[in-house]
């Protein structure tokens, strides 16, 4: 016997810087009793994240149903270390203000 919840919590996501970092979510729309699955340590059901995420944009999850975690991309650690150093680069290059003496 399923009843409707008569609590909801809602998260709104939005991005407030570009990279944005990916947020993954569960798709709990296939009737995934998560309770019971995640007692048993059985995968809890399909992943999915949006691509696309711009400033401006929003997500609207319900934050008790619909598990979601941020999550890293292959070889973002590699680029954000090599992004830092192109900075400190880029830095270093810059010709420096001409001195009032």
């Amino acid at each position: 016997l399923s009843f409707p919840s008569v609590v909801q919590l809602v998260k709104v996501w939005m991005p407030l810087q570009v990279p944005v970092q990916p947020l993954a979510m569960m798709d709990v729309g296939a009737g995934v009793d998560l309770a019971s699955r995640a007692e048993a340590g059985a995968p809890t059901g399909r992943w999915w994240w949006h691509s696309g995420l711009r400033l401006g944009d929003a997500l609207v999850i319900d934050a008790l149903r619909s598990p979601h975690r941020p999550f890293a991309l292959p070889g973002e650690d590699a680029l954000a270390r090599a992004s830092a150093i192109a900075a400190s680069l880029r830095e270093a290059l810059s010709p420096s203000p001409p001195s009032s003496a």
